[in-house]
């Protein structure tokens, strides 16, 4: 794997309003933003389990993203192929 796996950094308990949330929308999004330096590589969404809301929808993200990677550089998941590059995104 040549590219470092996609990240989405999620704000839980989006359900929530206004002075009971610790994280609000903009320092997360400015988060995602600061851990991939500006280009996108870190996205961004707000979820709640209690609510349901984003969670399947965060995982499919994920799981959407890495495929348009693998297709993108013509990987096929090989096991075999060990090399790999380390991301700088933490």
């Amino acid at each position: 794997m040549n590219e470092c796996p996609p990240v989405i950094v999620v704000g839980n308990k989006c359900d929530l309003e206004g002075a009971q949330r610790v994280v609000t929308k903009e320092e997360g999004k400015a988060l995602s933003l600061e851990l991939g330096q500006g280009e996108g590589v870190v996205s961004f969404a707000e979820s709640s389990a209690k609510s349901n809301i984003n969670v399947y929808e965060v995982f499919a993200d994920v799981i959407r993203r890495r495929k348009v990677q693998r297709e993108a550089t013509g990987q096929k998941g090989k096991k075999g192929d060990k090399e790999k590059k380390k991301c700088n995104i933490l």
